[in-house]
């Protein structure tokens, strides 16, 4: 169970202030948010591979998760791209929110990635570590500390969005940065050494697609269509991976080869783990879910219980 330092930290670092991205999509249009995450790219895989109908579905890119969270709150998105921790902290004031599909496991691309010369966690102690005000941020630290054996008060921490962790870790103006892919692979070719990783707390980190109940009604077709789309995305990188990687890696600044390694560090999830993710009284999703919300509840990031199986909507991963 976390101690209470995961109660500062955590709400210090969801604090919201980005504004939403514009767009002039029609009324028709699904607008779904991303930010850049090596997980969500099979939708722009499926974006250039066709597999939509033109002015369907447009996916929009966000410098940061916490802009995905301002947008979606403001209705500017229907569909948003975050991690189940963060969903569940968007059902607690936005209850007509609805988890329709999953997108993936992080087994190894979320990390803590100190400078060379920091061999052990407890090295870090009066040190800074740079991490960016999202909820799996904070999430990734709280338990790097907890598993550690550290409190908040043993480091200095400087908060900083993902676009500036390399420059800052090159220039040594952080010890120590709380991160993911594809800076991960920056990193660690300057040097860096990785002391934590998702791997450690498997299970624990799962990207989720959410809409709300009002678009559920209104773009049905449009929903149906994303999750098919992503389906075959899948099915590309699996059969072409190659061809796949190539076309995917340029919109994360690294080579294929590196985006490879990258997404080995996650587990995609396809039609079949979807069903045996958010289907029925048995959806998996559940066990997570709760285990992350009652750590949240006992550190006071949650007034009162909110998931259950009423948040969850499978209609577009059952199978026909």
């Amino acid at each position: 169970m976390f101690s209470l330092f995961y109660k500062p930290v955590f709400l210090l670092l969801i604090v919201i202030f980005s504004l939403p991205g514009c767009t002039s999509e029609q009324p028709g249009t699904l607008k779904v948010g991303t930010n850049v995450w090596p997980g969500y790219e099979p939708l722009y895989l499926a974006r250039a591979s066709d597999l939509w109908e033109p002015g369907r579905i447009s996916i929009i890119e966000y410098n940061s998760a916490s802009e995905v969270l301002r947008a979606f709150r403001n209705d500017s998105l229907d569909v948003a791209a975050l991690t189940l921790d963060e969903a569940i902290s968007l059902i607690a004031d936005r209850p007509d929110t609805r988890i329709f599909m999953g997108i993936d496991f992080s087994a190894g691309a979320d990390v803590v990635i100190v400078q060379p010369d920091i061999e052990v966690a407890g090295e870090l102690r009066g040190k800074s570590v740079g991490v960016e005000s999202t909820a799996v941020g904070a999430y990734i630290l709280a338990r790097f500390l907890e598993v550690n054996q550290l409190v908040l008060s043993d480091i200095n921490i400087v908060f900083m969005a993902v676009d500036r962790h390399a420059q800052a870790f090159s220039q040594r103006e952080v010890d120590a940065v709380v991160t993911f892919e594809p800076v991960k692979t920056q990193l660690l070719k300057q040097g860096g050494r990785t002391l934590f990783s998702s791997n450690d707390i498997p299970g624990e980190v799962l990207d989720v697609l959410v809409t709300r109940q009002d678009v559920i009604q209104k773009k049905a077709k449009q929903l149906q269509a994303l999750t098919a789309g992503w389906f075959q995305s899948l099915t590309i990188i699996k059969e072409h991976r190659e061809v796949a990687l190539l076309k995917m890696a340029p919109r994360m600044g690294i080579s294929s080869q590196e985006l490879d390694i990258a997404m080995q560090g996650l587990k995609l999830l396809d039609s079949e783990d979807n069903q045996h993710l958010l289907r029925a009284e048995n959806a998996t999703i559940n066990e997570t879910a709760i285990k992350i919300e009652t750590l949240m509840l006992s550190n006071g990031l949650l007034a009162k219980p909110v998931f259950n199986e009423g948040y969850i909507n499978s209609q577009f991963v059952d199978k026909k």
